[in-house]
């Protein structure tokens, strides 16, 4: 028997392994690299594509995640936008308007 068909015969069978890239250059897997553009790669430091900020990812992508959550410049950031509340005034069938921000305190009601 050979070696392939003992490895087979026991239940196994023969993987073959994945050749590694011959460049040696990793892919960046993570969304944050959408958003910046690799500026000096011995000193690892990325630049902002929105307000040109040079941020230093030396010890993974945490540093350039946390700039984009809070760089001003960010379109697609929703803590940059204001928020709005859900809610429109509306007025019941006694002609009391119930708004949450506009309320009034009646007396009798209590």
């Amino acid at each position: 028997m050979t070696e392939n068909s003992n490895i087979e015969a026991t239940g196994m069978s023969a993987s073959i392994q994945p050749s590694s890239p011959s460049s040696g250059i990793r892919k960046n897997r993570s969304a944050v690299w959408d958003h910046f553009d690799v500026e000096n790669a011995t000193e690892k430091k990325a630049k902002c594509k929105y307000c040109g900020s040079l941020i230093q990812y030396g010890n993974g992508t945490s540093s350039i995640g946390g700039h984009l959550r809070r760089c001003k410049q960010n379109p697609n950031n929703d803590s940059n936008k204001r928020r709005k509340t859900m809610t429109t005034p509306t007025i019941d069938e006694r002609g009391i308007l119930n708004s949450p921000s506009a309320s009034k305190f009646d007396q009798e009601e209590a």
